[in-house]
């Protein structure tokens, strides 16, 4: 393989369970079609998903892993790169993507099947078993060194797996309209499941109030992709212990609704008990806001020593910080976990300068520097050759139950394939 310098006419498949708006997994998938669109002379990139509510010409419905490979687009790709943070029914179509191709996993970590309810354990289970695909990728992306963690189960080469931080998928005001001398707000931001640990925050700001803290709470989610009995139990939870004064249920904010609410809040507080990176914990960095998060998964590498970071799962400790939090904002001052207390101006200068290295921009830079790493060369017309031979092939087998047993069908291309590894062109007499 050679460096590729120059980058023009690449044709790229972008691969995702699904897509919708307000998600955390499908704003990365659609930053990562952005930063290779822009590349030099920009990209042809598009989006294969079973289903999405996001009106994007790149889009293309698809409805399993071997239809998936048998289309033409695919087939001909440079660059195939499959998203994976839960089972889904097209993953498996990466043991069939083009050998011509880079073949990339963008792994966002899966949420171990103990944190979440009986009925939804097989699901996770199975997302685990989903992962031996990941031996077919050429590279593995990650975001932090907790999902490089994850990983060793599978003994996956360390050579295939590189490191790529994301970012906050909306810019924020940099600007906080929080006035001295108000009450803290803090802030929520996230789905409603037991496994974000959203009761966690509620218990430790009952027990931080009961011990003198003036604080109030908004918390955000959407409901869509929440769990309506715990958010039941949430608000229960709120009126049993008449905190209905100090804490906001806000539901599906818009882009502008979400970064006017970052732009009032204090403190993020991020109760989570499994996060492969924590996007909002960049979100309210770049919105100069504090953060106080649990130790769980990579949310300390996330915070970047600006924050609180409390054992997961302690609601003692949770609740310390927050009166901790509430003291020093009194005196203008933020309690990080690496320095001590520091000034309010001193943090968030320090804030300004780390979230540097958050914004979508910085992101784009180094996820493509990333991919575009060791992309092999081929004659012009290579790759759409070997597409158009083998897609009858493989489109005869576009009802099989086992994706995985096509790859059989690849025993027949072994000789074109090392032609073009060769860089020599296949001709019609040698198929």
């Amino acid at each position: 393989m050679q460096h590729v310098h120059e980058h023009y006419g690449l044709n790229v498949s972008i691969v995702a369970g699904i897509v919708v708006p307000r998600d955390a997994m499908s704003n990365i998938v659609r930053q990562t079609a952005d930063a290779l669109q822009a590349v030099p002379k920009g990209a042809n990139v598009r989006i294969f998903t079973q289903y999405t509510e996001i009106p994007d010409s790149r889009m293309v419905i698809v409805g399993d892993a071997a239809s998936l490979a048998a289309d033409h687009f695919f087939r001909s790709s440079d660059i195939v790169i499959f998203h994976f943070g839960i089972r889904y029914p097209l993953f498996p179509a990466i043991e069939l993507a083009p050998r011509t191709s880079k073949a990339i996993v963008f792994f966002h970590g899966v949420t171990p099947p103990h944190l979440v309810s009986t009925d939804d354990k097989s699901t996770l289970e199975e997302s685990f078993r989903q992962m031996s695909h990941f031996h077919a990728a050429d590279q593995v992306i990650i975001a932090s060194d907790s999902l490089r963690r994850e990983l060793r189960p599978i003994d996956l080469p360390e050579s295939k797996i590189t490191k790529v931080p994301l970012c906050a998928w909306v810019k924020r005001p940099t600007t906080a309209l929080r006035l001295l001398g108000t009450t803290p707000r803090l802030l929520y931001v996230s789905r409603f499941v037991p496994a974000k640990g959203t009761l966690d925050l509620l218990m430790g700001l009952k027990a931080a109030v009961a011990g003198g803290a003036d604080l109030e709470l908004d918390i955000v989610g959407s409901l869509k992709f929440s769990d309506a009995q715990y958010l039941h139990k949430l608000k229960q939870y709120v009126h049993d212990h008449k905190l209905t004064n100090r804490v906001r249920f806000h539901f599906d904010p818009n882009d502008q609704e979400l970064a006017a609410i970052y732009s009032t809040a204090d403190a993020l507080v991020s109760p989570s008990h499994h996060e492969g990176f924590g996007v909002t914990i960049a979100e309210a960095l770049i919105a100069q806001c504090f953060v106080i998060t649990s130790d769980a998964g990579a949310q300390p590498e996330t915070a970047g020593g600006l924050g609180l970071v409390y054992p997961c799962g302690s609601i003692e400790q949770l609740a310390a910080h927050l009166k901790n939090f509430a003291k020093a904002h009194a005196d203008d001052e933020y309690p990080t976990q690496a320095g001590g207390r520091v000034s309010r101006s001193d943090w968030r200068r320090k804030a300004a300068e780390y979230a540097n290295t958050l914004t979508i921009e910085s992101y784009a830079t180094r996820f493509r520097a990333a991919v575009l790493a060791n992309l092999q060369t081929l004659p012009d017309g290579v790759r759409g050759y070997l597409a158009d031979s083998t897609r009858p092939m493989l489109k005869g087998h576009a009802t099989a139950n086992d994706p995985r047993g096509l790859k059989r069908v690849y025993e027949k291309l072994d000789a074109q394939f090392q032609q073009v590894r060769l860089n020599r062109a296949p001709t019609r007499q040698s198929a």
